[in-house]
């Protein structure tokens, strides 16, 4: 198992906390439940390999995160996912930026909305996939399905990396609770994950009243 770093690269863990399951839910079969910080540079984090991810063509999962980003990209931009980021056709399933919304992006099979977020505020990202139809939510909303055919995928997981498009537009802002499921979620299971939210500032212990001298 390799975990790469990039030179330049802010990356900060705070808030760590346990990804929600429902009743009935399958586990994920990837989870980091750390908030991540992405600053600069070329990779914020790389996995390989990632075992029991669901990289068979027909295989169903699902992936989620929530995202809070300091510049909204105008470029298309990697958030999350797995698979490779070369441009060959069906072999990824990441999260992306396409001119200012999210989507999903698996090189030239993919499902873009036009469904934004703001900047500086925490926003849930979920992609799921049946088999055939991938299904885009965002804050648990469904934005757009579409019929798509897969190809194997490598089994490895990006955050905030590169993508194949020969500019060098990388996330900057922050990606907090990051799974991966090797199961369709449905939308009372995705809502759940809704009710999680990052908590930014958590509130400080309270101190115990001191005494009085006299």
């Amino acid at each position: 198992m390799m975990i790469k770093w990039a030179v330049g690269v802010v990356f900060t863990l705070t808030c760590a906390s346990v990804i929600p399951r429902c009743e009935g839910a399958p586990t994920p079969v990837y989870q980091w439940s750390a908030v991540e910080t992405f600053a600069a540079g070329r990779w914020a984090f790389h996995r390989y390999p990632v075992p029991l991810l669901p990289t068979s063509p027909g295989q169903s999962w699902t992936m989620n995160l929530f995202l809070k980003a300091d510049e909204i990209p105008t470029e298309t931009t990697i958030v999350g996912g797995f698979g490779d980021t070369l441009d060959s056709t069906g072999t990824q399933r990441y999260i992306i930026f396409y001119h200012g919304a999210v989507g999903f992006w698996s090189s030239n099979t993919d499902c873009l909305t036009d469904a934004t977020i703001e900047r500086k505020k925490w926003e849930m990202v979920t992609v799921t996939y049946d088999g055939a139809t991938i299904s885009v939510y965002k804050n648990a909303k469904l934005v757009k399905s579409a019929p798509i055919v897969l190809k194997e995928a490598e089994p490895v997981v990006n955050l905030g990396t590169e993508g194949p498009w020969g500019q060098p537009s990388l996330y900057r802002g922050r990606i907090a609770k990051f799974a991966i499921w090797s199961a369709c979620l449905q939308a009372p299971e995705i809502d759940d994950l809704y009710q999680s939210q990052p908590a930014d500032n958590p509130p400080a212990p309270r101190r115990a009243p001191k005494k009085k001298t006299k």
